[in-house]
């Protein structure tokens, strides 16, 4: 790192600036030193110019905008260390925004306390009311723009707790002294890398990661009022009030008053500018591909957060389309039929669908299904219709491990349930197992198909070993709802009796052979 950085006092009687910048925003950091200049009152003040890509030339152009203020004095901190070029935060960011984290790090040793200022900034009256305030135990002073549903998803996303408040960054007052004594550059490198899919506006959403609980709000109406601000609090803080009272408006978004096309009511404020640069690029596009890189995650995660994606709509399409059905299937077998008999020769078809959907998400309990196919269609033909829905549920959900593998499983299943692949890779009676698991009812096996896609068991005879085995368990429930579409209570309540008793009994059994098959067994040796 290179710092052409003489040495300063430390001292509130002079302040200490930092920015920091990239080129294209020379023109704007000399209007904002200039506005300084002639606000200040002549307070002794140090400014800092952090970059990674000025030259000499550019510096020069600083110093004769400042010439007429004798006591404002730019001194050049050239970056060349590059801390975040494995991260993709840079892609919609220049690194250069990241600086003012690291100003504990290349600020003289002597300054304890400095003010950091986007150069998109205009001042408008003395700063010293800001730059000298108490920090307390607080690292940071800044305030907080955001309000209603922005500011909960903020808090949210970053996961602030109550009472905290999204801050932005482009005016910060910040203890360096502390920050050397909490902050590391290691530590704030790895924070990005913790929290990379988080950073969806860079270098402020890390400040507001680390700050957190060591923030002190100041008034955004004063210290950083920008177009958002001004127009929720245009009745209660109008123009006059502007004039009066703000000391700092702050021009950040992508509609500039040194560009054509701004937008806003702000712009009347700032030094009228001769030849304006050209509109701004509609990058809506470009910013959403840099925050997909940021938030993507690895592999693993993008394929964890596509399947739930996917599962949740379809969990809300089928509330929706089939959300009726799906309570009359509980409370009202009669409701449902008729549901049914409304898609005319198509109702097999709905049927099984819905036994697919239940099969893979548990939407709704399989068991009151298998009663309403009874109950709709009878006993052999419900049966059948719910093995079949059961099948082309299970064959999606083995394809679908086949395709993405364990990364896929291991969100789906608990990874103690993972144990089972052993059963069945060590097991030569692996067909007969899958049989005696799926032939009793209430055995947990709900996501034992996505198990079974990592094993080398052949997906066809999986389909017809557990096809074969859950008749015996749907045939009941099937059987219960025939009889009380015949009114037959008598007989279904005796049927869901049994069933529950086998059921008990059946889940009884099942624990007592997982525990046997735990216990080690033991060797002559250890009986001598």
């Amino acid at each position: 790192m290179e710092k052409n950085v003489k040495s300063v006092q430390s001292t509130h009687e002079k302040m200490n600036i930092l920015v920091t910048i990239d080129k294209k925003y020379l023109f704007p950091l000399k209007i904002m030193l200039v506005s300084l200049g002639e606000t200040q009152n002549g307070r002794e003040t140090e400014i800092f110019v952090a970059h990674s890509g000025l030259d000499e030339k550019d510096f020069d152009f600083l110093q004769a905008a400042i010439a007429p203020f004798s006591f404002l004095r730019v001194h050049n901190v050239h970056i060349t260390e590059s801390w975040f070029k494995d991260t993709p935060v840079i892609e919609r960011l220049p690194e250069e925004s990241f600086y003012r984290l690291m100003a504990f790090e290349f600020l003289p040793k002597e300054v304890e306390r400095c003010l950091y200022l986007d150069p998109d900034i205009l001042i408008r009256k003395p700063l010293a009311p800001l730059y000298d305030l108490d920090l307390g135990e607080n690292i940071i002073a800044a305030a907080n723009h955001t309000r209603g549903l922005v500011e909960i998803m903020n808090c949210t996303r970053l996961g602030l707790k109550k009472g905290q408040r999204y801050i932005n960054s482009g005016v910060m007052l910040m203890d360096v002294k502390k920050m050397r004594e909490t902050l590391t550059v290691e530590g704030i490198v790895e924070a990005t890398k913790k929290h990379i899919r988080k950073l969806w506006m860079g270098d402020q959403d890390l400040a507001n990661i680390l700050f957190a609980d060591k923030t002190l709000y100041i008034d955004e109406l004063i210290w950083n009022l920008d177009e958002r601000t001004r127009k929720k609090n245009r009745k209660t803080f109008p123009k006059e009030e502007i004039e009066n009272k703000t000391a700092i408006i702050h021009y950040n978004g992508k509609y500039k008053p040194w560009l054509d096309g701004y937008k806003g009511e702000l712009d009347e404020f700032y030094p009228e500018i001769e030849e304006k640069g050209a509109k701004p690029k509609k990058k809506l596009g470009k910013q959403l591909v840099a925050i997909w890189h940021i938030v993507k995650g690895t592999k693993k995660q993008r394929i964890t957060f596509l399947f739930w994606t996917i599962a949740i709509v379809a969990f809300v399409v089928c509330a929706i389309v089939f959300g009726d059905a799906m309570l009359g299937v509980i409370t009202n077998p009669d409701r449902f039929q008729n549901w049914l008999d409304g898609f005319g020769g198509f109702d097999e078809v709905v049927f099984v669908a819905l036994r697919v959907l239940q099969t893979m998400i548990k939407v709704i309990p399989s068991a009151a299904l298998e009663v309403a196919s009874g109950y709709a269609y009878g006993v052999v033909k419900g049966t059948a219709l719910c093995v079949l829905g059961n099948a082309v549920g299970s064959l999606i959900e083995i394809l679908l491990v086949k395709k993405f593998g364990k990364k896929l499983v291991e969100k789906v299943v608990s990874v103690e349930k993972l144990g089972v692949l052993k059963v069945f890779r060590e097991n030569g009676n692996a067909y007969a197992v899958l049989f005696l698991i799926y032939l009793l009812p209430f055995v947990p096996k709900d996501m034992l198909t996505y198990v079974v896609g990592l094993t080398s068991i052949n997906p066809f005879m999986f389909l017809l070993v557990t096809s074969v085995a859950r008749i015996p368990s749907i045939l009941p429930f099937s059987l219960s709802g025939s009889a009380l579409a015949a009114e037959r209570y008598t007989l279904a309540i005796v049927v869901l009796v049994v069933i529950v008793l086998l059921a008990v009994l059946g889940f009884i059994g099942y624990k007592i052979y997982l525990k046997k098959k735990k216990e080690p067994q033991r060797s002559v040796a250890d009986t001598e």
